[in-house]
C-alpha cells in the first residue's frame, strides 16, 4: 500500500548530479495534498479495505451494464422494429420530480450540465427531426 504522505519529489543537475529540489509532503499545498491523498484512495492504494471497496465497485458496474441489457432484452418488443423504449409517463408529478433532479445535478457538476444540455439538444434536432428515428424511438 502507498501512503501519500511519503511522495517526494527530487529533481536533480543531469551533468553533475547536485539535487536541485526536494518536495515532499510538508511542501504541498493544502491542494495538493488533497490530490495526493485523493489520488491514493481512487487507485486503491491506502489500505486493503480501501482496495476491497474498488473492487466492489468495479463488480458493481459490471453487474449493472450487464443486468440493464439483460432487462431490455427481456422486456422488448418481438417480431418490432420498434426499440422497446417504455412508454411516456401519464402521472404530472414524475416529471417534475426528474426535472428538478436534472437542474440540482447541473448546477452541482457543470459537466454534467454540459452532458445533459447536450443530450437534449442531440434529441432535439435529430430524433425528433428524422423520420426513421422519431418511429424508432416512438
Amino acid at each position: 500500500m502507498t501512503d501519500p504522505r511519503q511522495d517526494r519529489t527530487s529533481h536533480f543537475d543531469q551533468y553533475s548530479g547536485r539535487l536541485l529540489v526536494d518536495v515532499t509532503w510538508e511542501d504541498y499545498s493544502l491542494f495538493a495534498k488533497f490530490m495526493a491523498a485523493g489520488t491514493s484512495l481512487h487507485q486503491g492504494d491506502l489500505s486493503i479495505w480501501n482496495k476491497a471497496l474498488n473492487v466492489f465497485f468495479c463488480l458493481a458496474f459490471i453487474v449493472i451494464s450487464i443486468t440493464g441489457f439483460v432487462m431490455w432484452w427481456i422486456r422488448r418488443p418481438s417480431g418490432s422494429s420498434k426499440l422497446g423504449v417504455p412508454p411516456r409517463f401519464q402521472s404530472t408529478g414524475v416529471w417534475k420530480t426528474g426535472l428538478v433532479t436534472l437542474i440540482v445535478i447541473a448546477v452541482a457538476f457543470p459537466l454534467a450540465g454540459l452532458s445533459i444540455i447536450a443530450a437534449l439538444l442531440l434529441d432535439w434536432l435529430l430524433f425528433s427531426r428524422v423520420e426513421r428515428l422519431r418511429l424508432a424511438f416512438r
